[in-house]
């Protein structure tokens, strides 16, 4: 056995969570909370700025493949969910 990967696991920032969880409330769109074991930017971009992650449906659950496949109106939500939490933090 060879350990390639050591990246220690990036929390994301609860002020945002909030705010994310606020847009979901205040539009009616259902959400979950996740922990996400993939590889994103926001593991690099964490260790200098606050962040956090929107996930859409993806058809069957897949991702990261051709295959994927998001409805546009699951898009358009999550799209609306990302303004209204940066117009609020822009408020702030």
């Amino acid at each position: 056995m060879e350990q390639i990967n050591d990246d220690l696991p990036t929390r994301s920032d609860e002020r945002i969570i909030t705010l994310l969880e606020q847009a979901c409330r205040e539009k009616r769109i259902p959400y979950h909370k996740m922990i996400s074991g993939a590889f994103h930017d926001s593991m690099l971009v964490g260790r200098f700025a606050p962040i956090a992650m929107i996930f859409v449906p993806s058809k069957d659950g897949i991702s990261h493949s051709p295959e994927e496949y998001t409805d546009y109106g699951d898009s358009a939500l999550g799209t609306d969910i990302l303004a209204e939490t940066l117009l609020q933090m822009a408020q702030d």
